[in-house]
């Protein structure tokens, strides 16, 4: 096995290993058991509360990332010319949401970047004439 530098290293070790990392309470468990190896499960120990960090969603934190992204935004997008008809917005957004719903805190900033690089892209300048 590769060292194991930080928490992300871990968990993506996990997802290799097709093992899924949950929390419960203050405890990480690990399934399915048998995908589970003493190597892991030393990692995941070594690098436990960093994980259950990365792991725990926060409503108040996730309201912050959130209000700062559309804050940027607001600020560095000047024009919304075909803001009602961008699928590709649209889509964004329902990531972003959906991944709130799942309390999915990797995949709510994962979504949250990307729905800011597009809207930045699309809408953060004047367009051409």
């Amino acid at each position: 096995m590769s060292p194991t530098n930080t928490a992300e290293d871990v968990l993506a070790r996990c997802r290799a290993a097709g093992v899924l990392v949950r929390v419960d309470g203050s405890d990480l468990m690990l399934t399915p058991s048998e995908r589970v190896t003493p190597e892991l499960v030393a990692a995941v120990r070594a690098f436990k509360p960093r994980i259950l960090a990365e792991l725990t969603w926060d409503e108040d934190e996730a309201d912050r990332t959130l209000d700062a992204c559309l804050d940027r935004l607001g600020r560095a997008c000047t024009h919304i010319d075909g803001f009602d008809t961008d699928q590709e917005r649209a889509d964004l957004e329902e990531r972003i949401t959906l991944a709130a719903i799942r309390r999915d805190r990797a995949g709510f900033a994962a979504a949250l970047a990307g729905y800011e690089g597009h809207c930045l892209t699309r809408y953060g300048h004047a367009p051409e004439r």
